[in-house]
């Protein structure tokens, strides 16, 4: 992975679109229609009428308490939003205690739980997501996430996963996003990350599109590119995942503070998939 290439490319993209945010920026649901002008029809649209195409994860499962995170994720904590009209998927993190199960299975009791969903579908290079979401609700300690997993396969022990953002909160009212590349050719743990303070975007209705290639990742917000890698590996196919993930951050914030913000919401108002 080139580092220094991927950040001076990065830095100039988020210039740009904060340069043109203003100007250039198309708003959800206008930006269905540009999607549609540039990719076509859509493939897959999710109503959000129901949960049949995703997976909700659930305390007793494995990894569903993880280290990195300070809560469990439990099927309660994920529902579906049926109010004026519109359907929208709906995570909630809440002071309340789970026992969930760590990466080597053992029962972990955390304060916080939280939710994580995946779709029982695959995204495979050649395909674009898209997902409309309000992250307008976060708060110090929140880790909103809209990211790809690449699938397990036998024989294949490349690690790949593409976070299309994470959402930070290291303190009240900031709004830090992160976009990331984990795994290379060389080291399965290989990472490339660059951050983007978003002050200026309105969160209720933030419209992130990432283009899957062969060799490279795009990513788009509000129809304005925002980042960019160019890598020799992403074949494979790969789960789609959305979730909150409480977190001190390295002790930036504490247990307490998180639990007296709850309880929380991030929403995803839309989600869709196309073919480059």
């Amino acid at each position: 992975m080139n580092k220094f290439k991927f950040t001076i490319q990065n830095a100039l993209l988020y210039y740009k679109f904060w340069n043109g945010y203003k100007l250039n920026k198309v708003l959800y649901p206008e930006i269905l229609e540009k999607q549609e002008a540039l990719y076509g029809k859509p493939v897959y649209i999710e109503s959000f009428g129901n949960l049949d195409q995703w997976k909700v994860t659930d305390c007793n499962e494995w990894g569903s308490a993880r280290p990195e995170n300070s809560c469990v994720f439990v099927k309660e904590n994920v529902s579906l939003n049926k109010d004026n009209g519109r359907n929208s998927l709906i995570i909630k993190s809440t002071p309340d205690k789970a026992t969930g199960k760590d990466w080597n299975g053992n029962k972990i009791e955390r304060d916080i739980s939280s939710g994580l969903v995946s779709g029982l579908f695959r995204i495979r290079p050649g395909q674009v997501v898209s997902a409309t979401v309000n992250a307008s609700r976060s708060y110090a300690g929140s880790w909103f996430s809209f990211w790809l997993l690449k699938m397990d396969v036998t024989g294949d022990h490349r690690y790949r996963e593409v976070d299309i953002f994470e959402k930070f909160m290291e303190k009240p009212g900031q709004k830090q996003y992160m976009i990331s590349l984990h795994g290379g050719l060389e080291n399965a743990r290989e990472l490339l990350n660059f951050n983007y303070p978003l002050n200026f975007v309105n969160e209720d209705n933030m419209t992130f599109t990432c283009e899957l290639h062969p060799a490279g990742v795009k990513v788009f917000l509000t129809g304005i590119q925002l980042c960019q890698s160019d890598e020799p590996d992403f074949d494979g196919q790969y789960y789609i995942l959305f979730n909150d993930g409480p977190s001190t951050h390295g002790g930036k914030v504490s247990e307490e503070e998180i639990k007296r913000s709850l309880p929380r919401t991030f929403e995803v108002l839309d989600f869709r998939v196309y073919n480059l």
